[in-house]
């Protein structure tokens, strides 16, 4: 796992950074926020950096219907956004459990976010991607079979998308969130094996560490 480092900048310094150099200072974003660690840090992080970038910013959170809980975790995201002084949209899908939820889950998603992103006149819409975020999906590519070429990772910006954490790992993310005081939500479909990016996160990645001498504790 990518781990913190105390050479590193600081994750809002990282984030004041990738903004500006994505072109923002001085426009807007969207940023999307599940209540997980990664993006609560973004959310926390940006609003952080808001005034002195001249950045606009809003906040989105889906509920994709598949999980009773998560009517309370779209009450915290916006109940922080609200504490952060910024507006907060909630929207509210209908998805079925079964194959390929995790790929439908995210293709609704970032629909949804595209078009309220519109709506909104906004510049960008920002998620909380982080460096085991793409380690990990890197690694999916692999097993998949994806030759050099489709092994490709995360991109940092895609049209009217920017992913401003991806030079920060999770323990970034963690240790932030702890400086700050700041509670998160855990998704327990984070924790189910039958998702092949829980098992490159839990099994694979700490045997690669472990493999290369680095400790998982």
């Amino acid at each position: 796992m990518p781990r913190a480092s105390p050479e590193r900048p600081s994750l809002t310094a990282s984030l004041a950074r990738s903004y500006a150099e994505h072109g923002l200072a001085s426009r807007s974003v969207l940023l999307a926020v599940s209540g997980g660690a990664d993006s609560t840090a973004l959310l926390v992080g940006t609003a952080r950096v808001r005034d002195a970038l001249a950045l606009r910013v809003e906040v989105a959170t889906v509920d994709h219907g598949l999980r009773p809980e998560a009517a309370e975790e779209v009450t915290s995201v916006v109940g922080l956004a609200a504490r952060l002084g910024l507006t907060c949209h909630v929207r509210r899908l209908a998805l079925s459990p079964g194959a390929g939820v995790e790929a439908r889950a995210r293709e609704a998603r970032y629909a949804t976010l595209e078009v309220l992103r519109q709506e909104r006149g906004l510049d960008a819409v920002a998620t909380g991607h982080t460096l085991d975020d793409q380690a990990e999906t890197l690694l999916m590519r692999l097993s998949r079979g994806a030759a050099l070429r489709g092994a490709r990772g995360i991109h940092a910006r895609a049209p009217a998308l920017v992913r401003p954490l991806l030079t920060c790992s999770r323990e970034d993310v963690l240790a932030f969130l702890a400086t700050e005081e700041v509670g998160f939500v855990r998704d327990p479909m984070n924790a189910d094996p039958s998702f092949l990016r829980t098992r490159m996160r839990l099994d694979v990645l700490p045997a690669l560490n472990r493999a290369a001498g680095f400790s998982t504790v």
